[in-house]
């Protein structure tokens, strides 16, 4: 007897095992981590940039306006990542503020505790009891090398304890609206309460970029020497990038590669933030094509960005000047005309970022250093040199390429500080740049001398920098 199979068999059989792998290839599909973080699923397409540069449960980016804050490209801006040692800008804002009030100075002595010295590298291998490191010296070492030790060493000086002085840093954060940051060490080294998002960290890159311009110099600094050892920046930006003038990098294995970049370019400047980046060099080529694309958007529309001369750059061409409320040297030579510096408040913390303009006429002030006496509920600012009674100093804010946004930035200082500026005018005036634009001041005033002096001091301790100019007529 011969056997026939059925017709329709093979058919019904071939039909089952398509469909059989079908429902295999949809479970693996589905069961993938890809699939099952749809969140997530644009990042890992190849073709997708951040799949080559950055970790995508680190990644994040963020460029703004130097001189506004205002935000020019955000890549999950306010999502928590833990910072690295980009934590070290604090411990510099901390440190550099310490230098502005004279409670350290640039030579100061600092000692060097076992808890310092005990920290995990990278690090000077600092021996405590022996070495003592000045504050210039950490600085350099902080901003070049990263130095774990170091930031401890600056962390007892200024808070006694590195405990203390992690609350210290978050305080402050806290002050200049960096409201979702939290900080534990002063190193950057892990730990799960150290926490920060780009935005914050745009914010305190622009407020150390504006209220110390006498120290910003050091943010360019390339190499550094210890004990006949010479360090070497891991910023790969500077001297590279055109326009690249610092800030800093960070890396741990929970952070992934982050960097803070400042680039100033002709009068506009920009700061930029990358987190998460898979190694130094991607990190690197991400921040320089998310600037690139700024920097075109920008040759395309110029009104994106204000146009000012950044406050470091002032102090480089005319160190005479006075800005944000603290006195520099004035030199004996006769000096060209006086440039003057104005500036923008930020869009989310009130920090103005002074700029140069050249025909405002600067209080001839004396080349004795300022004496700030604190006293609790108020403060007051007295110098050696004879005040003036007469009310022809003002305070200025800004300078600003539209006198429409000049008075609004008017207003927006008279409602933060009314308490300090009172019933003040508000004064709107031109005045032509070198290249023929138009230019328009806006100050308050008008004051005596000393009025205004400890007005914008008042301002200063705010947030909201200034600087005091004699009227012009």
């Amino acid at each position: 007897m011969t056997f026939r199979p059925r017709v329709g068999c093979g058919a019904i059989a071939q039909k089952l095992f398509l469909f059989g792998a079908a429902l295999l290839a949809a479970t693996l599909a589905f069961s993938s981590p890809v699939a099952a973080s749809p969140h997530y699923e644009h990042y890992w397409h190849p073709d997708h940039p951040l799949y080559r540069y950055t970790y995508p449960s680190e990644d994040a980016a963020l460029i703004v306006d130097g001189e506004t804050g205002h935000i020019l490209y955000a890549r999950h801006a306010e999502a928590l990542r833990y910072p690295a040692s980009l934590t070290k800008l604090m411990v510099l804002y901390l440190l550099f503020d310490a230098l502005k009030k004279g409670t350290v100075t640039l030579q100061t002595p600092m000692p060097v505790s076992a808890h310092a010295a005990g920290q995990a590298p990278v690090k000077l291998y600092l021996r405590p009891g022996i070495d003592t490191v000045t504050v210039e010296q950490a600085i350099k070492a902080i901003i070049v090398l990263s130095a774990n030790d170091i930031a401890v060493v600056v962390a007892e000086e200024l808070g006694g304890t590195e405990a203390r002085f992690a609350r210290m840093m978050t305080t402050e954060a806290h002050k200049l609206g960096m409201m979702h940051t939290h900080y534990a060490d002063a190193s950057g080294l892990p730990n799960r309460g150290q926490l920060t998002t780009a935005g914050d960290l745009a914010i305190l890159a622009r407020k150390i970029s504006y209220a110390f311009p006498q120290y910003f110099h050091f943010f360019t600094t390339h190499s550094f020497t210890w004990r006949g050892h010479t360090y070497y920046s891991f910023d790969h930006l500077i001297g590279s990038y055109p326009g690249a003038d610092g800030m800093k990098t960070g890396f741990t294995d929970w952070s992934g590669f982050n960097l803070v970049t400042s680039v100033t370019r002709g009068n506009v400047h920009l700061i930029g933030v990358v987190m998460g980046g898979r190694t130094a060099h991607l990190r690197d080529i991400e921040m320089e094509k998310l600037l690139n694309e700024q920097f075109a958007r920008i040759k395309r529309n110029p009104t994106l960005v204000a146009h000012m001369t950044p406050p470091w750059k002032a102090y480089e061409a005319a160190p005479q000047t006075m800005i944000a409320g603290f006195e520099l040297p004035i030199p004996q030579a006769t000096p060209a005309p006086r440039p003057h510096v104005a500036g923008a408040p930020r869009l989310r913390t009130g920090i103005a970022a002074p700029s140069p303009r050249p025909d405002v006429r600067l209080a001839n002030y004396s080349r004795q250093r300022m004496a700030v006496n604190i006293v609790p509920g108020r403060t007051g600012v007295s110098t050696q040199s004879a005040q003036s009674n007469r009310r022809d100093w003002t305070v200025q804010i800004g300078a600003y390429n539209s006198p429409v946004i000049a008075r609004r930035e008017l207003a927006t200082y008279a409602r933060k500080s009314r308490d300090i500026l009172g019933r003040a005018q508000r004064i709107v005036d031109s005045f032509k740049e070198a290249d023929g634009r138009t230019m328009f001041r806006a100050r308050f005033g008008l004051y005596a001398e000393r009025q205004a002096r400890r007005v914008c001091e008042r301002l200063t301790e705010r947030g909201q920098s200034c600087f005091t100019a004699i009227a012009t007529r």
